[in-house]
């Protein structure tokens, strides 16, 4: 058993060796995810490729959270503060990029529907209360 303190890993995580601070790694990831969140992708290979880069980093995370623990030292408090600075904009991003595609989303419905109106413009008329003219 390593020696470190509470917060060492004693396992390699993410490439680094072992009895590195799970909250520096959690830092890293943290710094990893905004930069990723803060990269405009226009053409639709590279959304993908971010949104599966985004995925697996938020992964990572995820697995090392539970390892934090405290006491803290100094260092690591200060870390943890940008952790969680970083988190409040990582969580502002991701909603508005949420948001985004939802309109772009109601974009799409909206245009699809305009141009099955224009192909088929009699294709939804409405029959209720339609007059039929009958001879006497």
């Amino acid at each position: 058993m390593e020696s470190g303190g509470p917060n060492r890993t004693q396992e390699k995580i993410w490439g680094r060796p072992s009895g590195m601070n799970v909250i520096e790694d959690c830092l890293h990831l943290t710094q990893s995810i905004y930069e990723v969140l803060l990269d405009d992708c226009v053409n639709e290979e590279k959304r993908d490729e971010r949104l599966t880069r985004l995925q697996t980093l938020l992964d990572r995370r995820e697995e090392i959270l539970p390892l934090i623990r405290d006491p803290f030292t100094l260092d690591e408090q200060t870390m943890g503060n940008e952790i969680l600075r970083l988190n409040n904009l990582i969580q502002s991003a991701m909603v508005q990029n949420r948001n985004e595609i939802q309109n772009k989303i109601t974009r799409l419905q909206a245009s699809k529907s305009t141009v099955k109106k224009y192909v088929d413009p009699f294709g939804q008329v409405n029959k209720d209360g339609t007059f039929y003219d009958r001879v006497k």
